[in-house]
């Protein structure tokens, strides 16, 4: 274990003091991230112990520096804003950069969580809200927990799932792990004298957890994209319902209730103890079920708000009040038959996508990938851009990538998957869908209508890489496609 201390009043150490860092990640693997577990060697001068508000109303010099030590400066001219009293809180924000640095320096990414970080730390690491209680209110504290750190440059945030500190309960549990399933970073973790909170640890735990990582599993790909384009234009992905629909004034109250998962995803948890219905107001738009593509609400023409619902959210119905947006297309990847473990995994299968359709029979969206391990992804380009477009029973599907960086031979190229259309009863008739591809040959989907839930469902008849396609059509009575074209 190695503790990382990067302020100095010697100009030397912060150096030295990185690259012995460097060699404990190296050698060991592990770095303790914790404080200086000891009194300071001096106490600062009266000014800066008597400061006329004091965060926590604690003693800030308690295990750490006299809040006037000098810390180095690259700009000798400008030691007066370089004390302990101006650095004091971004200790751990330094820990994660010196961390990235050497992870860039040998060229490999890096998943590095702190509790202490600083507004900006997202750009070199990850935050959990830390010791939270295993009790019902503080499954809405997450909520606006993890809002407030969105809106601190730390988009990669989540909460202790069944709380860390005290008892949780198996209903508890239950209902964190569906509402964790949507957290940007989920991890269960509590303290080591409390009852075992695992999955595995209770057989109706094992099977909601189970449920939701793979629902969870599943949005993957859209998650990943979120993230991807919050790291490259920054902004927030796990947002209250105001930042979609800044109009709607009812979206306002109790906005810990309910939350976006980027612009398309409205997820609706369960928060109070024993309750087998949760109650939502979904703003004026189309809203379908995620998993099974029900339409629960219905777009008004001139219409500012929306309306409130009462929705089923019994423990035994396994499923989570999740609802797609009308007018978005995510992709989706079928981990409820096909159950995956780790994103290795996940990385093996098709690729699909759910086409919500609004009031003009319209959708759009946009998908972004790279191999997951490139720290300069970004910079260089390397990874693949589909914007996706949906109008009147065509999906077109147009390749943005400028660059020519292909994966390692180790991923393949995305294949399709079943493609879900929500809202199609105007395509109820139809058989069968046409992949048109660049090369100019057409490859047929099997289509199937569930009357049930009113969704268009079109599986591909053979392997089809989707950066080859160009667009799906389904609209024409007069296609016609080849039953099976091998690629």
């Amino acid at each position: 274990l190695c503790f990382f201390f990067f302020s100095s009043r010697r100009r030397h150490t912060r150096s030295a003091s990185v690259s012995w860092a460097r060699r404990c990640v190296q050698e060991t693997g592990a770095c303790d991230m914790d404080g200086p577990n000891k009194k300071p060697w001096e106490q600062s001068n009266p000014a800066f112990r008597n400061l006329p508000y004091i965060p926590g109303h604690r003693n800030l010099e308690n295990k750490a520096l006299p809040l006037d030590a000098q810390h180095y400066s690259p700009n000798p001219g400008d030691k007066g804003n370089y004390i302990e009293y101006n650095l004091h809180s971004m200790f751990g924000h330094y820990q994660m950069k010196a961390t990235d640095d050497y992870f860039r320096k040998i060229k490999k990414r890096t998943f590095t969580i702190s509790r202490s970080t600083f507004p900006g730390s997202g750009k070199y690491g990850s935050h959990w809200l830390g010791d939270n209680k295993s009790l019902w209110p503080f499954l809405s504290y997450s909520i606006i927990g993890i809002y407030n750190f969105q809106m601190f440059g730390i988009p990669f945030t989540g909460a202790d799932v069944c709380g860390f500190n005290g008892n949780t309960t198996i209903e508890l549990c239950r209902r964190w792990y569906q509402l964790a399933a949507f957290y940007p970073f989920c991890r269960n973790h509590n303290d080591i004298d409390t009852v075992d909170q695992e999955p595995y640890s209770n057989e109706l735990l094992t099977e909601t957890a189970s449920t939701a990582l793979q629902l969870r599993y599943s949005l993957i790909r859209y998650m990943y994209t979120l993230h991807m384009m919050v790291a490259q234009n920054g902004g927030a992905y796990f947002t209250p319902l105001f930042f979609e629909f800044p109009n709607d004034l009812k979206v306002i109250e109790n906005p810990e209730l309910t939350f976006m998962l980027g612009p398309a995803i409205k997820v609706s948890p369960v928060l109070q103890e024993g309750a087998d219905t949760v109650k939502t107001y979904f703003p004026n738009a189309n809203w379908y079920h995620l998993e099974t593509g029900r339409k629960d609400a219905v777009y008004k023409e001139g219409a500012v708000n929306g309306t409130t619902i009462v929705l089923e959210a019994s423990l035994e119905k396994k499923t989570i009040n999740a609802h797609v947006k009308g007018g978005c297309i995510i992709p989706i990847q079928d981990t409820s038959h096909h159950p995956v473990l780790n994103t290795e995994a996940l990385r093996q299968m098709q690729t699909g996508f759910i086409i919500a359709a609004n009031h003009l029979d319209k959708a759009e969206g946009v998908v972004l990938y790279d191999d997951g391990e490139r720290v300069d992804s970004i910079d260089t380009k390397a990874y693949q851009v589909f914007n996706l477009t949906y109008e009147k029973g065509r999906l077109s599907i147009e390749y943005l990538t400028d660059s020519t960086y292909r994966f390692a031979e180790d991923y393949k190229d995305e294949n399709l998957g079943e493609t879900r259309m929500y809202g199609a009863k105007i395509y109820q008739n139809v058989k069968y869908a046409c992949a048109n591809l660049h090369t100019g040959k057409r490859i047929r989907l099997d289509a199937i209508y569930d009357i049930k839930y009113d969704v268009l469902l079109m599986k591909p008849t053979s392997v089809i890489p989707i950066m080859n396609i160009h667009s799906i059509i389904w609209n024409d009575d007069r296609i016609t496609c080849q039953p099976t074209y091998l690629l």
